[in-house]
């Protein structure tokens, strides 16, 4: 019944309005160097850092038996799907803008709307499918060509 902000919602915030200043140097960076020497750099000075975080600020997770034996999916996933989805990432904002980049990816849960009813056959909702309106219309005036 009240609306207040949190330390964690700020930080929501924070991170939500980094992401077109990040992508733009990106853009810059990848200019001089290739996608992956940007990619292994961004790891290379993430990694210790994510690292420490969770080693002061959380508890040793448990890992349930189940979990150790699918570790093979579970990298896969991890290093094959999202390294290349960041390569072609890295890649689309060298050819297009960081704001269209940043605007087309609003159809991804049109996808996930389309392919939940096509493989999961979960229909989607009246008001998804109204909300699926403002997205396409939005990706249409972003994507057309300026007069």
């Amino acid at each position: 019944g009240e609306f207040r902000l949190n330390g964690g919602d700020l930080l929501i915030l924070l991170a939500a309005m980094s992401a077109p200043i990040a992508n733009r140097y990106q853009q810059r960076a990848r200019r001089y160097a290739s996608a992956q020497t940007i990619l292994f750099v961004r790891s290379v000075l993430s990694l210790p850092l994510l690292f420490a975080l969770a080693f002061l600020l959380s508890s040793r997770p448990f890992v349930p038996i189940e979990a150790v034996q699918v570790w093979p999916l579970i990298l896969i996933n991890g290093v094959v799907l999202l390294g290349f989805s960041k390569l072609l990432w890295v890649e689309g904002l060298h050819r297009i803008s960081v704001t269209k980049a940043s605007a087309l990816t609003a159809v991804g849960p049109l996808f996930t709307l389309f392919f939940a009813w096509w493989i999961l056959s979960e229909a989607p909702s009246v008001l998804q499918l109204v909300g699926v309106l403002p997205i396409l219309a939005g990706g249409i005036l972003i994507t057309r060509s300026s007069v």
